[in-house]
């Protein structure tokens, strides 16, 4: 299948540091591109389960290759309709304006995902 989107994951890409006064601090998580990949809108309001037992009305899914490599449950994720560079896709101003553009097809914070032979599939 011919993945046509870009899936891109926040992620804290500096361990802590630690200052003078004691004091931790961490640089901001940034977006970084996991793979291509498709996705569904969910336009007619169904559910997952959750871990927890609740239900969840889920926002769209996300399919990747099965070789792409799992993202877990509460990862942040977004998907683009073009590869963004790391200046466009970490400022936020410019992330908002590629939202308003229609650059930004979904994003949120992943609640679920299954690995079968052929795909991944998020639920965001």
């Amino acid at each position: 299948m011919v993945r046509r989107y870009y899936l891109y994951k926040q992620e804290s890409t500096e361990e802590a540091v630690q200052s003078l006064e004691g004091d931790f601090s961490s640089a901001p998580p940034e977006w970084i591109l996991h793979s291509k990949c498709e996705d569904e809108v969910n336009g007619s309001g169904r559910s997952i389960a959750l871990a927890d037992g609740s239900n969840y009305v889920f926002t769209g899914v996300i399919y990747l290759d099965s070789t792409a490599g799992i993202i877990p449950e509460g990862q942040r994720v977004l998907v683009s309709t073009e590869k963004l560079c790391s200046s466009q896709i970490n400022d936020e101003s410019q992330l908002k304006t590629l939202r308003q553009e229609g650059k930004i097809r979904l994003s949120g914070i992943v609640k679920g995902f299954e690995k079968s032979k052929l795909n991944i599939r998020l639920w965001v």
